[in-house]
């Protein structure tokens, strides 16, 4: 069972601030890049945190389809 009184990583409050900001299509967009029928909201955060990584590293850009705060 998670412990439901601790306050969340930096990570995971990363993806809470994330997912927020998502827009429906965007969310429904992420969950469906996770390529399974019970994908959660934490499934498309880790989906789009590896797309982003791997779109630094091979382009040095970030995906078209994201947002975040602090990269707006």
């Amino acid at each position: 069972m998670q412990d439901v009184t601790r306050a969340p990583t930096a990570d995971e409050q990363g993806g809470m601030d994330w997912w927020n900001a998502q827009s429906e299509q965007l969310r429904s967009y992420w969950l469906k890049e996770v390529g399974s029928t019970t994908a959660s909201a934490a499934d498309a955060w880790l989906k789009f945190k590896a797309a982003r990584d791997l779109s630094e590293k091979l382009y040095g850009q970030r995906p078209l389809r994201m947002h975040h705060p602090r990269h707006a």
